[in-house]
């Protein structure tokens, strides 16, 4: 049934370009190479997440890195985590193929703020799964910021920002419509992934549609055995618009929609009690946004901008096939299910004074609520099959109201001095939490209706020095925070239902808070560009998970309660180095390595989530034809420095090799891709899984074949 909806649907997709009349010749993500002259340069990135306007990456103090549509679609990533993870200081820590996150210097979940085209997105949820959704073909680029370095994003933020910007269009000055598909299958998993565009623009108008999806069967590791419960399918949707009403004038509109269903999470469940299964049903995300931008012609107003975002986003999870039990009621699913909606609004400014003097303000506004249930079901041996629901986290609204205020000032012609503050108040309430006994039906109170209320700040001082051609140097000092959110407020997580243990949240939490300096070094030149980071980050008040009270000793082990609380004072250092060089005409080489280090001040242990020393070399050969190569290699180092209760891991390196070819047909352009990851079949564990409990291997060796057309 997989193959024949696959067939359709390609069939269907390449039709489309053969119905459109001809139009100017459109870009693809690996073309020609146009002349020896022009490829001997290098381009330097530009972000615009830190500071809200684009600035080059060598002239904005603090890390950062960015992945565009071109690496995408030369790596075809399975999932947009994995292709983030290529990135200097950043790893995927993951609950299966399907659902990941990212990991930035050892700091991920509630530390990091995600952003979904400058729309902030929020799920508290134990298991990860912020970018399985995301279709890495609807993607444009993927900026990402390393600490506490802009003041534009407030709570969460202290880890750094991972901001998804999608495809779309812009305004010309004639009509136009374009349009293209792609169509991609893996064989590891026999996975397939289809996904079709249009667009149509002019002077004062233009609108973009898309959609498409995936599926993929559970894979195989390095060892050839199946890795049970790695399957997925999903789909997405998306609907953008913007219309220019004077020259100064822009409103866009923003509808995505996407879908997953039947998402296995295999491995060794960390949720309550073991289970052989875990899965999601069904899962959605739907993202509503509107903005307005004024861009007067004036010397000092340079641009306004006025945003709203409403985001749902709807999770069901299904945990069964339970391990059997010697005596007493077996448990035989748990079935949780919550909907998060974020509500954002957001106004910013930008300035330019006088010559060197360039000045943001601005603030925001979100809301972040959370309805939910769980359905448990056990056969007692005496009354038979029992259900009853209950609420791992009662009914409860998060709000944060913040304003901010960056400022750059050249200070000289070789220096350049930015300095940001924010100030941010925080304030939740929870319903009451009951308890439903599966044996009797009786609820009884857990908790009564509880609230908070917080104030909090950041800020940074950052300084950027030119002192050579080609050559700059940074410096960043900056201070962060991150409010305790609904799940480590309000939550009750039952551990062990024989024991009676359970995590339990704190209304009382006080904001986490960290002190960050970084050094960077750059290089941009015509053929060369290089980067290296060094980051010292030290972190007070780490909201974690504390046992209190007796254990319970059940079988032989213990089990106690646990409170979520400030406990811990951390220190987080590293070094991170990137960089390519034109070797000539036809030869680019690149690398990037990562090495940092995480301990727990306050038990004199190493920190859980810090990811090895890890990086990745490559050279990639680009012919005038549309031809092109690349070989990579990819390794990590095993990871001695854990914690007593976490295993060590083991070093490993996989061999990946990549070539496509561009070319026309029937008036489109047209290009063919085939990747091969893991060549060499290399079985190996991704320890930031394994901190999770989930010791299942990593994909063995897979073969993608893409195809996409642009008209």
């Amino acid at each position: 049934m997989k193959r024949k909806t696959l067939l359709s649907l390609a069939l269907m997709m390449l039709s489309l370009p053969l119905l459109a009349q001809e139009t100017p010749e459109a870009v693809l993500p690996a073309p020609p190479l146009p002349s020896d002259a022009e490829v001997a340069v290098v381009l330097e990135p530009v972000v615009v997440t830190a500071r809200g306007i684009p600035r080059p990456v060598s002239q904005t103090p603090g890390g950062i890195s960015l992945m565009e549509a071109d690496s995408l679609w030369k790596v075809q990533p399975l999932s947009l985590s994995d292709a983030t993870a290529r990135l200097p200081g950043v790893s995927v820590s993951r609950d299966g193929r399907w659902g990941g996150e990212v990991n930035v210097r050892g700091l991920d979940r509630g530390r990091l703020v995600f952003l979904l085209d400058g729309q902030r997105i929020i799920t508290a949820t134990d298991v990860a799964a912020q970018f399985g959704l995301i279709l890495p073909m609807e993607v444009e680029r993927v900026e990402v910021l390393k600490g506490p370095i802009s003041q534009l994003y407030g709570s969460g933020s202290m880890g750094g920002v991972v901001n998804v910007i999608t495809k779309g269009a812009t305004f010309t000055e004639e009509p136009q419509v374009h349009g293209g598909t792609t169509v991609s299958g893996s064989s590891n998993g026999e996975g397939y992934a289809v996904h079709a565009w249009t667009s149509y623009s002019r002077e004062d108008f233009w609108g973009y549609l898309s959609g498409g999806m995936r599926s993929a069967d559970s894979y195989e590791d390095g060892a050839h055995d199946q890795v049970k419960n790695s399957f997925f399918e999903d789909a997405q949707s998306t609907l953008k618009l913007g219309y220019r009403w004077t020259s100064d004038n822009v409103t866009e509109f923003k509808y995505s929609r996407y879908r997953a269903k039947d998402v296995g999470i295999p491995g060794a469940s960390n949720l309550p009690a073991i289970s052989q299964r875990v899965v999601y049903p069904r899962t959605t995300l739907e993202d509503f946004a509107l903005k307005h931008t004024y861009q007067p012609e004036g010397d000092i107003w340079k641009k306004s901008t006025w945003e709203v975002g409403f985001g749902i986003i709807e999770r069901h999870v299904r945990i069964d096939r339970f391990n059997k039990v010697a005596a007493g009621a077996q448990q035989v699913l748990v079935a949780p299910n919550a909907t998060h909606r974020t509500l954002s609004a957001r106004q910013e400014n930008h300035w330019e004074l006088a010559e060197g003097h360039a000045l943001t303000l601005g603030m925001d506004f979100w809301r972040w609520s959370y309805t939910g249930s769980r359905l448990k079901k056990v056969i007692h041996p005496v009354k038979g099959p029992l259900s009853a629901w209950d609420d791992p986290l009662s009914d409860s609204v998060q709000n944060n109201l913040g304003a901010f205020v960056e400022y750059d000032w050249n200070l000289a012609p070789q220096w350049t001095l930015n300095g940001g503050l924010r100030a941010d108040r925080n304030w939740s309430r929870s319903d009451a939490l009951y308890d439903t006994n599966i044996l009797t039906g009786k609820h009884s109170l857990l908790r009564k209706r509880q609230k908070a209320d917080d104030w909090a700040w950041s800020g940074h001082l950052g300084l950027t020095w030119d002192f050579a051609p080609d050559w700059s140097m940074t410096l960043l000092g900056a201070r962060g925070y991150r409010t305790a959110d609904l799940m480590d407020r309000y939550k009750y997580i039952q551990l062990n239902a024989t024991a009676g243990t359970a995590t339990w949240g704190d209304p009382a939490l006080d904001p986490e808070v960290s002190w960050y300096a970084e050094y960077g070094l750059h290089y941009v030149g015509e053929k060369a560009r290089a980067n290296l980071s060094l980051f010292y980050h030290q972190l007070h008040d780490l909201i974690e998970a504390k046992a209190y009270g007796e254990a319970v000793t059940i079988g032989g082990k213990d089990y106690y309660n646990e409170r979520m609380s400030n406990v811990s004072r951390a220190v987080l250092k590293g070094v991170e180095v990137e960089g390519e060089v034109k070797l000539n005409a036809l030869l680019t080489a690149y690398a990037s390595f990562a090495w940092m280090e995480g301990t727990n001040e306050s038990e004199d242990t190493y920190l859980r989530y810090v990811p090895p020393a890890n990086g990745l070399v490559g050279l990639r050969a680009q012919w005038e034809n549309g031809l092109w190569l690349e070989a990579e290699g990819q390794a990590a180092a095993g990871q001695r420095h854990t914690p007593p209760t976490v295993e060590h891991s083991r070093r490993w390196a996989t061999l990946n090799l990549r070539g496509g070819y561009a070319f026309k047909l029937w008036e489109m352009d047209c290009a063919i891709t085939l990747a091969a990851e893991n060549l060499f079949n290399t079985q190996y564990t991704n320890y930031l899984s394994t901190t999770r409990n989930l010791p299942y291997q990593e994909p063995g060796r897979n073969f993608t074949l893409a195809f996409t057309t642009r008209f």
